[in-house]
């Protein structure tokens, strides 16, 4: 259970779980198509580590990266990755794995709910003013 997460890490540790391995394989993935992404449209250069994207996430990372709203990107995205996971879930039930998939949608259904327009306007603003002025410093909030 401590290896359920929506982040997960850059290297990719094995869980002992399929499920947990597969979603988090599935969200790096989606996660450097999105880098790319909108590193192309800034036309700056971004380290895809060498990966090859499939058509359908450079398709989601490409339309998140066109919608101007963040909050509306943000929902297209969490709508993409709960669908994502539905093809992961498991047939049994009772299994630990399906645990470990409804573990992962709750985090995903709560993030979304978790979401506070104003916050997130203003973590946003200070994000892409310190890209475009060259620093890399955190969100304030």
């Amino acid at each position: 259970m401590k290896k359920l997460t929506l982040a997960p890490p850059k290297n990719s540790d094995r869980s002992g779980s399929v499920l947990i391995d597969a979603w988090n394989e599935s969200e790096r993935t989606l996660r450097f198509a999105l880098g790319k992404a909108r590193a192309e449209r800034m036309k700056k250069p971004f380290d895809t580590e060498s990966r090859i994207f499939s058509m359908e996430y450079i398709k989601a990372a490409s339309e998140a990266t066109e919608i101007e709203n963040p909050m509306e990107a943000e929902k297209y995205l969490n709508n993409y990755r709960l669908k994502i996971l539905e093809t992961l879930r498991p047939m049994d039930n009772f299994s630990k794995e399906y645990i470990f998939y409804y573990g992962i949608k709750l985090k995903l259904l709560l993030r979304m709910r978790q979401f506070d327009a104003t916050v997130g306007e203003k973590a946003y603003k200070n994000i892409y003013n310190s890209i475009l002025n060259g620093n890399r410093s955190e969100a304030k909030q």
